[in-house]
């Protein structure tokens, strides 16, 4: 083993009166040769993918930021977990995941299809609510039955989760697709939609980029649902991670989350929505 050593530090041939300091060079390089390996083996980061889904994780200048961000690094660096977060396209990031490329994804849903590659977080990450919006100057009013939503025109964004309230009420639902995030505010605007539904952090975040849009939109309350999002890690691999989040998360979202809604300079017709979350939070 030293004589591989000796080739990697390329000591010269010294004579005996030298043989001292190259015997500390050379165990300088010989320790340095042996921890290297355990310090790799033992790496401390956490290579995770989400979606850019403002404000929850956004990207800025080349920087990725947003609340979960917030809320996953509190939650884990003090451990000792370096997160680095990359946004890519949904599809492309759950590939990563299933294929084993990445250690964790978040904001995410739990569904069955995906526990089979991950292992999900035990408490959520951040409890989302899910609400409709429609025309202020509409001539009908949501009371909460579902009737009322009959062959109503709803947009939606294609391939969004809107939870298992929404999905039961679809069937009775007259729908169109879009690509955009604000594609079904501005059907809403023209009149070429009745409602949509949307996350209440990303309708805040929305209205906060365009105000002129949303002046003739509200929503309506209550919220359809409040839905858990979660961290999920690579099946199998990460137990350590999971239980440190597992074991701050709640805590740190109770304190967090207050500040998170003020920053947002949520409207006062929709506070409701705090409340609303800071109940489940309770609950969970």
């Amino acid at each position: 083993m030293w004589r591989d050593m000796i080739g990697r530090c390329k000591l010269p041939a010294m004579q005996p009166l030298a043989c001292a300091p190259a015997r500390r060079a050379l165990l300088r390089c010989g320790l340095a040769s042996l921890l290297a390996p355990a310090v790799q083996a033992n790496s401390r980061t956490l290579r995770c993918v989400s979606l850019d889904y403002p404000p929850l994780v956004h990207q800025v200048g080349g920087v990725v930021q947003g609340i979960a961000v917030d809320l996953v690094r509190a939650a884990l660096e003090p451990a000792g977990w370096r997160v680095e977060v990359e946004v890519l396209p949904w599809k492309r990031a759950l590939g990563l995941m299933e294929r084993g490329e990445r250690d964790c994804i978040f904001t995410i849903f739990r569904t069955p299809e995906r526990e089979i590659y991950l292992d999900y977080s035990q408490r959520p990450l951040v409890l989302q609510p899910i609400a409709w919006f429609a025309r202020r100057d509409r001539t009908w009013f949501w009371d909460g039955n579902p009737a009322t939503l009959e062959r109503r025109r709803v947009a939606l964004v294609r391939g969004v989760n809107y939870g298992q309230v929404f999905e039961r009420l679809r069937p009775l639902l007259s729908i169109t697709e879009t690509e955009l995030v604000e594609a079904p505010f501005r059907m809403l605007q023209r009149g070429h939609a009745e409602l949509t539904v949307a996350n209440a952090f990303l309708a805040t975040h929305l209205r906060s980029q365009n105000p002129a849009l949303w002046a003739d939109l509200e929503p309506l309350g209550p919220s359809i649902e409040i839905v858990s999002s979660y961290i999920a890690f690579a099946k199998g691999r990460h137990s350590g991670p999971r239980a440190e989040f597992d074991a701050r998360i709640d805590a740190l979202r109770a304190r967090l989350m207050p500040a998170a809604w003020r920053a947002l300079a949520v409207p006062p017709d929709w506070q409701s929505w705090f409340a609303e979350q800071a109940a489940a939070g309770l609950k969970e």
